[in-house]
């Protein structure tokens, strides 16, 4: 059954995480860590003549994406995490703007939108540990996509526009879907209240 909601959104804009999964997947890279901050090597915590705090483990910090990377794959999503201390914060900013996220329960920070293709990021990380709180940065980019390796979707009904049930939730790309079933893991609608629904292809351009 697929889902009718009232007053859903009609837009247009690139989907470029959506196109890597779809048009072109990359390969995560693998869990990175770095215990330094940038452009240092990496401290005992703890002052010279403090041989308890110098026992003491470094808090290091962890990421999905290798420090200094460069064409990450866009379908990444970014992840931040700290050992051996607390993850206070973490800010992600590029020359457009901020990747918005938000720490976990667990002390990790999971970015909640994928990554800008031929884009570059800065991560600032402050974390916690025995000498108190600390900034570790870190910075990487994205690989670049040419506008064939992307597509922009329309969604429709409209915004604040009042439907039928038998109204389905459609979704036009500009360019044909190659992998139909990447594509679904990526898309999800929520109803109020909540509906069962599937996503069903009328073409390579268009699901409903």
């Amino acid at each position: 059954m697929t889902p009718a909601l009232t007053g859903a959104s009609r837009h247009r804009r690139r989907l470029a995480s959506l196109a890597a999964v779809a048009l072109s997947l990359g390969v995560l890279s693998a869990c990175e860590s770095d215990s330094g901050t940038s452009g240092e090597q990496s401290e005992a915590v703890g002052g010279a003549g403090d041989s308890t705090a110098a026992q003491a483990p470094r808090v290091v910090v962890r990421s999905n994406v290798r420090k200094g990377a460069r064409d990450v794959p866009v379908d990444t999503l970014l992840e931040v995490g700290a050992d051996h201390g607390d993850l206070l914060g973490v800010e992600v900013s590029t020359a457009q703007g901020r990747l918005p996220g938000r720490r976990r329960g667990d002390g990790t920070w999971p970015a909640d939108e994928r990554l800008e293709p031929g884009t570059a990021y800065v991560v600032r990380a402050r974390v916690s540990g025995p000498d108190g709180p600390q900034v570790r940065e870190r910075r990487f980019s994205t690989v670049e996509l040419s506008l064939a390796q992307q597509t922009c979707a329309s969604v429709a009904p409209l915004a604040g526009e009042t439907v039928g049930v038998g109204m389905p939730v459609v979704v036009q790309f500009d360019l044909p879907v190659t992998d139909r079933a990447a594509m679904e893991r990526e898309m999800h609608i929520e109803a109020t209240p909540a509906q069962i629904g599937s996503w069903d292809w009328l073409s390579d351009t268009e699901v409903h």
